[in-house]
């Protein structure tokens, strides 16, 4: 009955131990010119991770862990002629960790309990008319906690119950302190230069509960 539990819940119940990792790398020099444009702006990204999976106690209590992580260095190009043909970085991040652990508690019954984050950071310079500095920050991360009790009821009858809390926080934040300053057609800077510059949400929080019960 407890290896009847475990078929279809995913990587996590095996008896020895597994990894695995990649790497990508997206050199910006290979890209074309873009049309219309005389040069293009400097660009690279690099994406890497692995996972990790095996037994705290074989047969009872299993884990699994990944984690993956976006490094994008991205520019953009000013035409403003206060500072024609200026390259601003606009570099990013991104990362995803992500740990579950499956126990066997009887025959019957079976928790999975798994963490997860999404965090993305950027500095925004937006190019253009818009003056170098005159961008703004981006910190948005989702938290998420999930939790999954089975059980295999008299009969052919299962149960399964689940919870899950997860957590939103978006800030923004423009990096001058100085009044934004339009000059049609010509420049743009200072704050604000974003609408949403300065909002956000901090935090959202969610919750989840549902209990199914099956007849097999």
């Amino acid at each position: 009955a407890a290896q009847t539990m475990y078929q279809g819940r995913g990587r996590c119940g095996v008896n020895q131990m597994r990894g695995s990792a990649f790497v990508s790398i997206r050199p910006g020099d290979w890209d074309a010119v873009p049309p219309l444009a005389t040069d293009k702006a400097p660009y690279n990204q690099q994406q890497f991770g692995g996972t990790l999976r095996g037994p705290i106690v074989r047969g009872r209590l299993f884990y699994f862990g990944s984690y993956e992580h976006r490094r994008e260095r991205s520019h953009t190009v000013v035409t403003s002629p206060a500072a024609a043909g200026t390259i601003v970085a606009t570099p990013a991040d991104e990362s995803q960790p992500h740990i579950r652990i499956d126990a066997q508690l009887s025959e019957r019954h079976a928790l999975a309990v798994r963490y997860n984050r999404v965090g993305w950071n950027q500095d925004v310079e937006l190019g253009g008319l818009n003056l170098p500095g005159s961008g703004f920050l981006v910190d948005n991360d989702v938290d998420t906690v999930h939790a999954q009790f089975n059980s295999a009821l008299p009969s052919t009858f299962t149960n399964e119950l689940r919870a899950q809390f997860s957590r939103y926080h978006d800030d923004r934040v423009s990096k001058p302190r100085t009044p934004t300053i339009t000059r049609l057609g010509y420049s743009i800077e200072g704050a604000d230069v974003f609408s949403g510059a300065g909002s956000g949400v901090n935090p959202e929080d969610t919750v989840d509960v549902s209990d199914t019960v099956s007849l097999a």
